[in-house]
Parts: structure tokens; sequence; C-alpha cells
């Protein structure tokens, strides 16, 4: 069981890990922000699916569905609510994606913090 800030703290880590992995390749955050969305280690995207089991995916969401906040964002982001007919993995990516919005400023200032040490360093 997972609630949102379980999400947030999770994407958040795997997410710090791609970007400190990719973030030489990249002009800007804004270019590099697009690519943790898609990818698999991070939201699921990609693929369609974080965890590549339907059970785990139902047992990471059972929480967070109730979660007030977590319904008004999925209606911020089209959604009439949660789309439980896209099944629990689906579920799982989204409220991923949708973690991965909210702490873009967490995941920018880390990037920052990476593009400064490489510059101190004369890597850049």
């Amino acid at each position: 069981m997972m609630t949102f800030e379980d999400y947030k703290c999770e994407t958040l880590d795997n997410a710090k890990e791609v970007v400190e992995e990719t973030f030489e390749n990249y002009d800007s955050f804004d270019s590099l922000f697009d690519d943790p969305f898609v990818d698999d280690s991070v939201t699921g995207n990609g693929s369609g699916s974080f965890t590549f089991n339907s059970y785990r995916a139902k047992e990471n969401i059972s929480q967070v569905i109730w979660d007030d906040e977590v319904i008004s964002r999925f209606e911020d982001w089209g959604y009439e609510g949660i789309p439980t007919e896209k099944g629990p993995e689906a579920i799982d990516v989204i409220v991923r994606c949708i973690a991965l919005d909210v702490i873009r400023d967490e995941l920018e200032e880390y990037y920052e913090e990476l593009v400064d040490d490489a510059i101190e360093m004369g890597c850049n």
C-alpha cells in the first residue's frame, strides 16, 4: 500500500538516479524533464507498467485511489476521477506521472546542483 507521499518520495528517488546518469546529455532541465515521464524505472509510462506485476500494482494503488488530492490531480490531468477501467498497472503509472509532475521543482534543484558541481570540477 502506498500513499501519495510514498509515490512522490519513490518517484523522486528514481528520477534522481536517471538525472544523475544523464544530466550531462542535456542543455537544460526542461529538455531533460520529458525523459523521466517515459522511463520505466521512474514512471513505467514507456511500457505501460512500472511494476510489471498486476497484483503488486493493485497493492500499490489500494490506498492512494481514495486520496482526495490524488483524485483532484487526476481530474486536473483530464480524467473524471480514477480511471479504474484502465486497470491497476495503468493507474499506478498515472499516479507516478502525476507525482513526477508534483516533484518537478525538487528534481530541477537536484539537476542544478549536479550541473554546478560538474562546473566546479571543470567537467563542463
